[in-house]
């Protein structure tokens, strides 16, 4: 299951085969099926990358009921900002900050938001360390 949004807004969640067979098609968006809509899911062209994964991972965690780890993020109330809504400005942002293949996005305050603020990239041991220290101290 994808949570899958198109420019003018759309969103909803769509199942992988789904988005492979509307894609197969070329009947334009996958989510609203306007050919515009198609044409600027193209304009980054990082839709494989490993960032544009994570992103859409982060994104399935908060508002996507069935993610597997939904009910740890969006089930508790954990949001994405507004302006990450754009994979651009986040990309960017994670250039700015960081980001590089091997590391996990990770929030500072574990019970904060997705947000410039609150967000930084660490390995995954660090962010394995912490998570057990955040549930040893009984929250």
């Amino acid at each position: 299951m994808w949570l899958v949004q198109c420019e003018c807004g759309t969103e909803e969640v769509r199942l992988s085969s789904n988005i492979r067979r509307a894609a197969r098609k070329n009947t334009g968006c996958s989510v609203c099926g306007r050919k515009k809509c198609d044409e600027a899911r193209k304009t980054h062209g990082e839709a494989n990358s490993v960032l544009h994964k994570k992103w859409m991972r982060m994104r399935a965690r908060c508002h996507c009921p069935t993610s597997t780890n939904y009910r740890w993020y969006g089930g508790k109330g954990i949001k994405i900002c507004a302006e990450w809504n754009d994979f651009i400005v986040f990309r960017d942002w994670a250039m700015a900050n960081g980001y590089k293949e091997g590391l996990t996005i990770d929030r500072v305050d574990p019970c904060g938001n997705y947000c410039p603020e609150n967000c930084r990239f660490i390995s995954w041991s660090e962010n394995s360390r912490l998570t057990r220290e955040y549930h040893n101290k009984g929250k």
